[in-house]
C-alpha cells in the first residue's frame, strides 16, 4: 500500500484528487473481495453498474470533465494499486465512480485464431467507453434464474 502511495505521488495529483484516490482504492478492494466471494450480479449491484445492456448509439462516448478525471484517476490507481487490474475489475470500479451516469457493464467474446477471448467494458448513454468493444460479440444477461437440470427433483417453494 505504501508503494502505491509513492507511485501516485509521482502521478501529479491535484489536492482534491487525493480524496478520489482513497475512494477508488476502497472501491477496488471491495470489488475484488466481492468478485472472489459472490457472483457477478451481486458485485455489479455493489458497484452500482447495470447488467442490462443499453442500446448502442452511433457516436463515440463524450463524458463530462468530472467523469473524465474520475476515469483517469481510477485507471492510474488500478495500474499501480493493490489488486490485479483486469478489464472486469476496471469496468466495475470505473462504473462505480460514474454511477451518476448509469453505466452498463457489458461482457463480450471473440475468436482470436481459435482461442476465445473475453472482455468487459462500460456503456454510458448508449456509447461504449472502450474502443476495443467493437471487436467483441456481447453476452446478454437474463434476469430469470436458470431452470432446474433435467432429472433433478423440483424445489419446494411453500408449504404443502
Amino acid at each position: 500500500m505504501l508503494d502505491t502511495a509513492r507511485r501516485l505521488r509521482r502521478a501529479r495529483l491535484r489536492p482534491r484528487d487525493y480524496v478520489e484516490v482513497v475512494v477508488v482504492l476502497t472501491v477496488a478492494l471491495r470489488v475484488d473481495r466481492s468478485l472472489r466471494r459472490h457472483d457477478l450480479r451481486t458485485t455489479a449491484r455493489l458497484a452500482r453498474v447495470h447488467l442490462t445492456p443499453q442500446e448502442l448509439a452511433a457516436e463515440p462516448a463524450r463524458l463530462p470533465a468530472w467523469a473524465l478525471r474520475r476515469v483517469e484517476l481510477a485507471q492510474a490507481v488500478l495500474r499501480r494499486g493493490p489488486v490485479e487490474e483486469t478489464c472486469l475489475r476496471r469496468s466495475l470500479v470505473v462504473g462505480h465512480r460514474l454511477a451518476a451516469l448509469e453505466p452498463a457493464l457489458l461482457i463480450g467474446i471473440r475468436d482470436d485464431e481459435g482461442t476465445p477471448r473475453m472482455h468487459a467494458w462500460l456503456r454510458v448513454a448508449g456509447r461504449d467507453l472502450d474502443p476495443e468493444a467493437v471487436r467483441y460479440d456481447t453476452f446478454a444477461f437474463v434476469d430469470d434464474p436458470l431452470p432446474d437440470p433435467v432429472g433433478s427433483t423440483p424445489r419446494r417453494t411453500g408449504a404443502a
